[in-house]
């Protein structure tokens, strides 16, 4: 039993999922008849093993899900060695080894209503947001601990201002992480941007760029300093783009949803402007 524990330990730290010895029997997979392109009856592992070594970035296979015969699952090549896992729900079935005419994507409220639909309204769309994000002036490429170590030296350098940066987390494909220094001494903040076909999705908030979720957090950081009575002089200008967000600020003035499968998001809201004390 200690080996099948193990074995399931290593199997969820492979794939970013909670597994359990048990839940991983029940979930065996279900070959299924759906004819198209993307889709290959593999498990999860095969599939990253998949688009990791035969892939490009922004691929995507869609397998069983490892629910039963009304699941799917997307797994999208989010960038190099980061593959991100997404859960389809399938209705209105005729059978049980077929597609149903209804799928809907975990996370999105209206329903895609083939493969075709996901990969061109879902996929696409997010790759294009990580595309806009790469080349985002606050984005840093280098690996988290090195970004880290660049900003505890800013800001020992000069302590009134607050570095802060956008980075991949390689524990989560799919999201990207915004990361500060308000203290050197102290631990840093963090915080998950999350992608959505509409955007960039910040608490509960979705920006159709990336300027939104920074103008959202330093919109918040300048309200925080001030209370504290220490308003930072600025960013380093070297510096490229957390708290929980307990403190976050109200919602930006929200415009429609840009399309009735984005209903279950609080709002598809317009940039705010950076706020002129801390920008760069």
């Amino acid at each position: 039993q200690q080996d099948e524990e193990a074995r399931a330990k290593a199997l969820a730290a492979r794939s970013n999922v909670t597994v359990t010895a048990a839940g991983e029997a029940q979930n065996k997979l279900t070959h299924r008849q759906v004819y198209h392109p993307a889709f290959m009856n593999m498990d999860h592992v095969a599939a990253e093993k998949h688009l990791i070594e035969n892939g490009d970035v922004g691929d995507c296979v869609i397998r069983p899900g490892n629910k039963g015969t009304d699941y799917l699952s997307i797994s999208w090549f989010f960038q190099p060695d980061m593959v991100r896992h997404v859960e389809v729900r399938e209705e209105e079935k005729v059978d049980t080894i077929g597609l149903g005419k209804k799928l809907f994507v975990r996370g999105m409220d209206e329903p895609y209503s083939d493969l075709d639909d996901i990969i061109a309204n879902y996929v696409a769309p997010m790759n294009d947001h990580v595309e806009n994000m790469l080349g985002f002036k606050y984005f840093n490429k280098a690996p988290l601990d090195s970004v880290e170590a660049e900003m505890r030296a800013i800001k020992s350098a000069n302590p009134k201002k607050v570095p802060f940066f956008v980075v991949l987390d390689p524990s989560q494909p799919g999201y990207f992480l915004l990361t500060w220094c308000i203290d050197a001494s102290k631990p840093f903040g963090r915080e998950y941007i999350g992608l959505h076909p509409a955007g960039f999705k910040f608490r509960d908030v979705v920006f159709p760029s990336p300027r939104g979720p920074v103008a959202t957090f330093t919109q918040w950081l300048q309200e925080k300093m001030t209370r504290r009575g220490r308003a930072p002089s600025g960013v380093d200008p070297r510096a490229r783009g957390m708290d929980s967000g307990a403190n976050a600020p109200p919602p930006a003035p929200a415009a429609a949803p840009r399309r009735s499968r984005f209903a279950n998001v609080e709002a598809v809201a317009s940039t705010p402007a950076v706020p002129a004390a801390i920008s760069t």
